[in-house]
């Protein structure tokens, strides 16, 4: 066996394993020709490609990697597009390795004016995957700035506007997260599938990544009516371009969230109902999600025990689910209580709350720790005790921060014009209650 047809031999013996024709395995993927050379040795597949074909074949990507790395036609942009493909397969490790030994092949000059684009974005996807959003951010801008001068290439700028986007969110930089994603979603939705250089799953991807990260951005700022026109021009230009699959259950979860936040609770209730029918493996990764979406709906209106029962459904599945949707089950719960007047028992969900916040789990949303703590002080003053001493903190924190204030008083106006849609007095005077009692801690002013 020659050391350049090795690759191929191996493709070609997993395809017979799999007892698939040649067609099968190339339909879709590439033509079947094609695929005949690359299992002659006669051609090197990309990354991409043979990522798909593993997948196809239901084999190893990594110990494939492996041998397609030591083929002598490999070069250092497929290197590195192969780190990428590793990592996001959980090969993290090797990931790295890979990145390190192409570095080292290049010379300094190759490093700078060549392969730099490359590097940078392999450097930006490993960093973000292990969580290394700020040593990420600095990276993301400076790529951006680079593929800037080249706006011809559409696809690989729109990456660059989603990567800062997206890394920037995840830094707590908001509004430059809207701006670059706002960008990303322009240049995005002129993007056809059929006529980019990349496989046309990769560009439908994109399509939904970005969609995703401004919509999860807009429901932050709490700017549900951009959100909702997001929504209903992505869904538009998607018809249109036929993808496949229809939307996915992702985004028909944010649906939910922003048909919540316009005030279109019937909608909301409806988009969420049918995720909750839905027997699909992305369902059962968002089921706290659309429990705690439900349990939302029936709480604002005026339907504690649903709520209720609904919460609690979405707490048991916490261990499924993100830090943030189990933290705010524990808040509707709390609130849902409140309403009726159990203090001891909401103010033991505000405590299963704070644990969470309280013991590593990360969140990208450090709202969620303002709302407990308010939350501490709300039932300390309602129970005529004295607020826990990390609540007193937060007060402060709150005196010294005009943003904070702003933040909250922006939140309780959203409840108001929400209460007051659907006619429910009540608790548009309860958000104003709590608006006033922010405004009445000393040091807090408009």
């Amino acid at each position: 066996m020659t050391r350049e047809s090795r690759l191929g031999k191996r493709i070609l013996r997993h395809r017979k394993e799999a007892q698939m024709s040649q067609s099968e395995l190339a339909s879709g993927l590439c033509s079947r020709p094609y695929l005949s050379r690359l299992e002659r040795g006669l051609q090197l597949p990309s990354p991409a490609l043979l990522a798909d074909i593993c997948d196809r074949l239901e084999v190893s990507m990594p110990s494939m990697a492996d041998i397609y790395l030591r083929e002598p036609g490999v070069g250092p942009k497929a290197r590195l597009r192969t780190a990428r493909i590793l990592a996001d397969r959980g090969a993290e490790s090797r990931a790295w390795t890979v990145l390190h030994e192409t570095r080292g092949l290049l010379s300094e000059q190759e490093k700078e004016d060549k392969y730099e684009d490359e590097l940078d974005h392999t450097l930006v996807h490993l960093l973000r995957l292990c969580g290394k959003y700020t040593k990420a951010l600095h990276i993301c801008q400076r790529l951006l700035q680079r593929r800037r001068r080249r706006p011809s290439e559409r696809l690989r700028l729109t990456q660059a506007h989603y990567l800062l986007g997206d890394t920037a969110y995840r830094c707590g930089h908001h509004n430059l997260a809207r701006d670059q994603l706002f960008r990303a979603f322009n240049c995005v939705m002129g993007l056809h599938p059929e006529r980019a250089p990349e496989s046309r799953d990769r560009v439908w991807k994109l399509h939904r990544e970005v969609v995703d990260a401004l919509v999860r951005v807009l429901l932050h700022l709490r700017s549900f009516e951009a959100a909702d026109s997001v929504l209903r021009l992505a869904s538009l230009r998607w018809r249109e371009l036929s993808l496949p699959g229809g939307i996915p259950e992702a985004l028909r979860m944010q649906m939910g969230s922003v048909k919540i936040g316009t005030g279109d609770l019937h909608e909301a209730e409806h988009i969420l109902q049918e995720l909750a029918r839905s027997e699909s493996t992305e369902s059962e990764e968002y089921g706290a999600q659309v429990f705690c979406g439900l349990g939302l709906i029936h709480r604002l209106r005026g339907e504690t025990e649903e709520a209720v029962i609904s919460l609690l459904s979405a707490w048991e599945q916490r261990d499924n689910c993100t830090p943030e949707v189990a933290i705010t089950a524990a808040h509707q719960i709390a609130h849902c209580y409140i309403a009726t007047g159990d203090l001891q028992e909401a103010d033991g969900w505000v405590r299963q709350a704070a644990g969470i916040v309280a013991h590593g789990e990360t969140t990208p949303d450090p709202d969620l720790a303002l709302e407990n703590m308010l939350l501490q002080v709300e039932l300390a003053r309602r129970m005529g005790r004295h607020p826990p001493r990390p609540a007193e903190r937060m007060i402060e924190d709150i005196r010294a921060s005009d943003a904070k204030r702003k933040m909250r008083c922006a939140t309780l106006v959203s409840c108001i014009r929400l209460a007051l849609k659907r006619g429910d007095d009540d608790a548009a005077h309860d958000a104003l209650r709590l608006i006033d009692d922010l405004l009445s801690v000393p040091g807090i002013g408009i």
